[in-house]
C-alpha cells in the first residue's frame, strides 16, 4: 500500500493501528528511506475541527516531530517521525536500576525542549504508553490525535500533572521503599510548579539526578535493608514522642502559672491570722496596737 503526495511516496510497512475514526501506519518513504507514522483521520467531523490546528503546527515548525499535514484520498493524513523502541509503561515491567530510570526521566524533559509541543500533544506524549524508549535510552513518542478534537481545552497546569505523574512513576521504588531525600523534594517542588518551564525542570532533574550519585552505594543498600526501616521507624515514633513531652510540659507550665496568680490574688490583704491571745477575744475590726493599749 502507498500513500503519496505531490512530492514524496510513503510505503507503508505495517497498518498498526485500525479505530471507528482514524488509522495509523508506519511508513518509509521512498525518498529519504526514514520511518514515519501516519495518522489517517476518516471522520470528517474531526478533520474540520482540527485541520486549522494540525497546518498552524505545520507551518510554524516549532514542533518537530509533525513533519507533514495532507489530504489524500479524501481523508486528511498527519505525518510525525517515527522511531522503532519499547514503550516505557513495557519497559518499566523489566528489571531497571535507579540510575536507569532517572536518565529515562532526564532523556525525557531533555526531548520535551526540543519537541516545541503545543500542550494538547504535551499531554497525549507524557503518558507511559505512548513514550518510546530505544536500546540507548533515547525518547520517542507515539501519535494518535486521540481528543484531537478538544485540543483547546489542555492546558499548561495539565501539562505539568502529567509530567509529575510521568517523573514519579519512574522513581517509584525509591520514593515507596527509600524515600530518598533528594527525589522527595524534587517531587514535593514539581507537584507545586504552576508556570512549566522544561528547561528549568531539565536543570533541577539533573542537579537531583547528581545528588544521588553521590550517595555511597552501600547507604544505598542500607536503604533497602530491614534494619534501615526499622530505623526510620524508630525516628518517627521518637518525634512523635518529643512532640508529645513538649506538649505536656508546656501544659503543665500553663497550669503552674495560673496556680501561682491564683494564690498571689489569695493572700493579698489578708491579715487576720487568729481570733484570740490567750484569754483575750479578738474583734474583726481590732488591730494589734488597740489590743496593748
Amino acid at each position: 500500500m502507498l500513500i503519496e503526495t505531490y512530492d514524496k511516496v510513503y510505503a507503508v510497512i505495517r497498518h498498526y493501528y485500525a479505530g471507528m475514526q482514524t488509522d495509523i501506519y508506519v511508513c518509509r518513504c521512498r525518498s529519504d528511506h526514514r520511518l514515519y507514522e501516519i495518522i489517517r483521520v476518516r471522520d470528517k467531523k474531526i478533520t474540520e475541527k482540527i485541520m486549522e490546528f494540525i497546518s498552524a503546527q505545520k507551518s510554524s515548525r516549532k514542533f518537530l516531530d509533525l513533519t507533514d499535514a495532507f489530504v489524500y484520498e479524501g481523508d486528511l493524513h498527519v505525518v510525525f517521525f517515527h522511531t522503532e523502541g519499547m514503550t516505557l509503561e513495557k519497559k518499566l515491567e523489566q528489571p531497571c536500576t535507579l540510575e536507569e530510570r532517572m536518565e529515562t526521566g532526564r532523556k525525557l524533559l531533555e526531548r520535551m525542549i526540543l519537541s516545541g509541543q503545543p500542550y494538547y500533544f504535551q499531554c497525549q506524549c507524557l503518558c507511559p504508553e505512548h513514550i518510546l524508549v530505544t536500546d540507548s535510552l533515547d525518547i520517542r513518542f507515539w501519535y494518535t490525535l486521540q481528543d484531537a478534537e478538544n485540543y483547546s481545552s489542555y492546558t499548561q497546569q495539565q501539562a505539568a500533572a502529567y509530567l509529575y505523574r510521568v517523573l514519579q512513576l519512574l522513581s517509584a521504588p525509591e520514593l515507596q521503599k527509600r524515600g530518598l531525600k533528594p527525589l522527595v523534594f524534587y517531587f514535593r517542588r514539581l507537584k507545586e510548579v504552576q508556570q512549566l518551564d522544561y528547561v528549568k525542570e531539565y536543570e533541577q532533574y539533573t542537579k537531583t539526578f547528581e545528588e544521588i550519585r553521590k550517595i555511597p552505594k552501600e547507604e544505598l543498600e542500607l536503604s533497602e535493608s530491614f534494619m534501615y526501616h526499622v530505623w526510620e521507624l524508630f525516628k518517627s515514633v521518637r518525634r512523635r514522642i518529643q512532640k508529645m513531652m513538649l506538649a505536656l510540659i508546656f501544659t503543665g507550665v500553663f497550669f503552674y502559672m495560673i496556680y501561682c496568680i491564683y494564690w498571689s490574688f489569695r493572700a493579698k490583704g489578708y491579715a487576720r491570722h487568729f481570733d484570740a491571745i490567750g484569754t483575750m477575744q479578738m474583734d474583726e475590726e481590732q488591730t494589734y496596737d488597740e489590743i496593748y493599749k
